[in-house]
């Protein structure tokens, strides 16, 4: 067996020493080695195009997944963020006008009261003497 047979022999190991050596000059065998060599390059073609599909998927699977998945996170994060906060803005804006309309009320009712008390007086003093 010479070099190049064994290097062929290694490239296509499915073909006999016998087909590539002693066949060699017989029409038969060389098409039975191009009719093996068409099955293999279909065969390693139709592999390599699965595997570059199933890669392609699998990365844009994971990479929407991933990105659904984070933009679900932040979205929550924030939201939740925001409405603690704004629960927190709007319950001290509230308490904080509550109390300063109460506490006006009172010493505008509480002044009110006073000055009509005091003129009551007046007035009873005035009557009495």
């Amino acid at each position: 067996m010479e070099i190049g047979e064994r290097e062929r022999e290694r490239e296509w190991p499915h073909f006999s020493s016998s087909l590539l050596s002693s066949n060699y000059h017989d029409p038969s065998a060389i098409y039975l080695i191009f009719k093996n060599m068409k099955i293999l390059l279909i065969t390693n073609l139709k592999e390599a195009k699965g595997e570059a599909k199933g890669e392609a998927k699998g990365e844009a699977k994971g990479e929407a997944k991933g990105e659904a998945k984070g933009e679900a996170k932040g979205e929550a994060k924030g939201e939740a963020k925001g409405e603690a906060k704004g629960e927190a803005k709007g319950e001290a804006k509230g308490e904080a006008k509550g109390e300063a309309k109460g506490e006006a009320k009172a010493t505008f009712q509480g002044e009110t009261k006073g000055d009509r008390k005091a003129k009551a007086t007046f007035l009873f003093i005035v009557i009495k003497v």
